[in-house]
């Protein structure tokens, strides 16, 4: 399993399936089967639960040719924003509102806004048996390989509460189990951290406190182009 099984697995206990639980405390249950702490598996449930937080954060990062990108995710469901501020100044913006998705893009002061379609519904099940099971069996093996530490740690503003894994001694030069992994959540449990060996992402602020107009459109809508078909005389 590739070094990223940390964050995919854990951020997975989100996805689709169904049960009586909440995704919380599947999250919780499947580190507690899988024969993890107990904070460890409070970490699960907490990382669970960031489907349904209300926050604002921003992470500073680059783009596909290592320019400065900055990325603000504004979450109040089933609403959602996602700016994306590039280093020529553009503004790329996905709004989710009111069950629509939109396309609003800023170049050289001006906005334009497109209509995307009907929003996709949040999937606010849990996983199903038998991922729940692929999920506890494959916690199970890591737990023989990689030592899981909990710990706090100040972030953008917060205390974030930080899961760190790393390899058992003897396990130091099996290259095929990858390396320290660190996933970083806020209170709330929106990811505010992802640390791997190829690199990290890392929010440089968070917020609970969401503007009234955090969702307004920034342009009115163009309505989308259609040319009528002509016929030859």
């Amino acid at each position: 399993m590739h070094w990223i099984w940390l964050p995919v697995v854990i951020l997975g206990v989100a996805a689709c399936g169904g049960s009586s639980q909440t995704k919380a405390d599947q999250g919780r249950s499947i580190a507690e089967q899988a024969g993890l702490a107990p904070d460890v598996a409070t970490f699960f449930s907490l990382a669970a639960s960031g489907a349904n937080a209300t926050y604002r954060e921003t992470i500073e990062t680059t783009d596909t040719t290592g320019k400065p990108l900055q990325v603000t995710t504004t979450h109040r469901p089933p609403d959602t924003r996602v700016d994306t501020f590039s280093a020529d100044g553009t503004v790329d913006s996905t709004i989710v509102v009111g069950g629509r998705s939109y396309q609003c893009t800023m170049a050289a002061n001006h906005w334009d806004c497109g209509e995307l379609g009907a929003s996709q519904p949040t999937n606010t099940q849990v996983f199903n048996p038998s991922a729940v099971q692929n999920a506890i069996d494959g916690f199970r093996q890591r737990v023989n390989d990689f030592d899981f530490r909990v710990e706090d740690r100040p972030m953008a503003g917060i205390r974030a509460r930080c899961l760190i894994t790393t390899r058992k001694p003897g396990r130091e030069q099996d290259s095929s189990l990858g390396g320290t992994a660190t996933l970083c959540l806020s209170p709330e449990g929106a990811v505010l951290l992802v640390e791997v060996p190829s690199g990290s992402i890392t929010a440089t602020a968070y917020s609970t406190t969401i503007p009234g107009d955090a969702f307004t459109l920034p342009a009115a809508v163009t309505p989308a182009s259609s040319s009528a078909p002509t016929t030859a005389n």
